[in-house]
């Protein structure tokens, strides 16, 4: 915006001083006034292009400090939002984190229990088994044993049996 005023203050003042160069030169007016005028136009037109550089220099200084401060707000704000979301993402990492180790942890300690339980559960059931099997070899022996004393007993008596008859048979035979 203020390059367009400066353009415009320019424009103004070298159109001003063409305008009255050829005024002056049109002018029914002797030599010397016209040189007079032409250096007294000249003089005025440095004097004005000295103010429209001062209000140019100005304007533009003051445009700089506008875009400086405007800059510096702007950086200030941005990392005041990036500063923010920076904290509010380490947040969020941080609490999943410890969400996700509270939940693997939790996860453990039921397996923990559970595998604890279930060897628990298989050893009470392997002793179990191992009672019964015990329990039917005991029995199994007794019957054997049992079984096997019968049988030795009549084997006996049928020895007996066939001895007495052999010995009936031989004094029968000798007879």
């Amino acid at each position: 915006m203020a390059d367009n005023k400066s353009d415009f203050l320019i424009g103004l003042l070298v159109g001003g001083a063409i305008g009255a160069a050829i005024a002056l030169l049109y002018a029914p007016q002797s030599g010397e006034e016209t040189r007079e005028q032409l250096k007294q136009k000249g003089v005025d037109l440095k004097d004005a292009t000295v103010d429209v550089y001062g209000q140019a220099k100005d304007a533009t200084l003051d445009a700089y400090g506008q875009a400086k401060d405007a800059t510096l707000d702007v950086y200030g704000q941005a990392k005041d939002a990036t500063l923010d979301v920076y904290g509010k993402a380490r947040d969020t990492a941080t609490d999943a984190y410890t969400k996700a180790t509270d939940q693997a942890n939790a996860a453990y300690t039921k397996v923990k229990d559970q595998t604890s339980t279930l060897a628990s559960q298989v050893k009470d059931s392997a002793s179990q088994v191992a009672a019964q099997a015990s329990e039917t070899l005991n029995k199994v022996s007794s019957e054997l044993a049992e079984g096997a004393s019968k049988v030795a007993s009549e084997v006996k008596d049928t020895a007996a049996d066939v001895s007495d008859a052999v010995r009936d048979g031989a004094k029968k035979a000798s007879a």
